[in-house]
């Protein structure tokens, strides 16, 4: 028996065939990849498809029908592998006896052959080069992706072209290869990014639709590429309609997958900007020395503002010890210190740490959490835990090894 459905992955048509042979011959001996069980299958699977193997096949030791939808909860977990994906085929056979399994076989169509990316990734690393320059905030790098996005794109009317690969090297795309593309190369910038798969109104009706989530300085803006792409192009032209967008205002025209979750985005871009005007003459847009280097609200600590001779970062047993006060200070947090108890204290809202040098844990709101490296005292400056007093404080932190600095968004 054959049975056909459809899956819709963002503008994408997945089309996913299940035949099924029942076999009396045992043909599995030389497959390789073996699934025991529901979570073993999804966690396989997507690994053969995140690189982009064309034929997978999978022994897995149960039925058919409890994994024929496995693509559908891989892709509505993971909306970036859902756009990289243009179909799916998939056979089966059925082994009954001592043991039941069944042998799954994936025929997979991507829109971006593996030299197709290493291609667009080569070029793309030659793009940044020439439109980011080091002084840049973060704000300002993704106005310039987007600016480059829409003066050198052009979107697809006839509907042929669904990668960045092609949007880089044909010029032409639908919004798929425009989300796709923006989300390349902020990643490589190291800016938190995500793929948005849903519908949008072109004033014609619903149509599939994928955009993106960027986030700048701890806060989620939509970002639709495509939509600041006038139609037909009109040279030298971007729109900032769709730049950096409340949910609010997004979702007059744009609404996500429901089978997705994303962070919200509640503040508007003026409102960020106001804010960061405020405090951008307190950081600066360089590194500031050799070693390791702390980035926030999109620019560099400057030890120097809190000691002439400052403490600089270091790294004990892979983790980043930094003076408290010259960052946390920066972020907008309340830093005291009690000679009494030997204790620092950091102060957000209702949130308060506590933490003292050499000791195994700080205290968050009275409870106590284990830290792998305690805080020390360093030239009387406490050095503490980067990443563990950020995420207790909801930022989201990232390592660039290449310039040896810790992100804190």
């Amino acid at each position: 028996m054959a049975k056909t459905y459809r899956i819709t992955a963002s503008i994408l048509l997945i089309l996913l065939v299940l035949s099924n042979f029942v076999a009396f011959s045992d043909t599995s001996a030389n497959i390789k990849l073996e699934a025991k069980n529901l979570t073993d299958f999804e966690s396989i699977l997507k690994n053969q498809l995140e690189q982009k193997n064309d034929k997978i096949t999978i022994k897995y030791y149960g039925k058919m029908s409890s994994i024929e939808s496995m693509i559908n909860t891989i892709l509505d977990k993971d909306a970036y592998l859902r756009s990289t994906l243009r179909e799916v085929a998939c056979k089966y056979e059925e082994y009954s006896g001592k043991q039941t399994y069944t042998i799954v076989y994936y025929t997979v169509k991507y829109v971006n052959t593996k030299e197709e990316e290493l291609l667009a990734s080569k070029k793309i690393d030659k793009i940044l080069e020439e439109i980011i320059t080091d002084d840049m905030f973060t704000h300002e790098k993704v106005k310039a992706v987007n600016d480059y996005i829409v003066l050198n794109g052009q979107y697809d009317t006839e509907m042929k072209n669904y990668s960045h690969y092609e949007l880089l090297f044909e010029g032409k795309s639908v919004c798929n290869g425009y989300a796709l593309l923006a989300y390349n190369m902020l990643k490589k910038l190291n800016i938190p990014v995500l793929l948005v798969p849903g519908v949008a109104n072109n004033g014609e009706g619903s149509i599939g639709h994928v955009w993106n989530l960027v986030n700048i300085g701890g806060y989620w803006f939509n970002l639709d590429t495509t939509w600041n792409d006038p139609i037909p192009d009109r040279k030298g032209i971007v729109s900032y309609d769709y730049f950096l967008k409340t949910d609010e205002i997004i979702s007059k025209s744009h609404k996500a997958d429901n089978n997705l979750t994303f962070p919200k985005s509640t503040i508007t871009y003026d409102t960020y900007l106001n804010d960061f005007n405020k405090t951008k003459d307190t950081l600066i847009t360089s590194p500031t020395t050799d070693g390791i280097n702390i980035k926030i609200r999109d620019g560099y600590v400057d030890y120097k503002k809190y000691d002439k001779e400052p403490v600089e970062p270091s790294i004990e047993n892979n983790i980043t010890l930094v003076p408290l006060r010259a960052v946390f200070a920066e972020l907008g947090y309340n830093v005291n210190w009690d000679d009494n108890t030997n204790t620092a204290t950091v102060t957000s809202g209702n949130k308060i740490l506590k933490i003292k040098p050499n000791d195994s844990f700080a205290t968050i709101n009275g409870v106590k959490k284990s830290i792998d490296v305690p805080a020390k005292v360093v030239n009387d400056r406490i050095m503490v835990p980067v990443r563990f007093i950020s995420e207790a404080f909801g930022n989201i932190v990232f390592w660039d090894i290449k310039n040896q600095t810790v992100i804190i968004y």
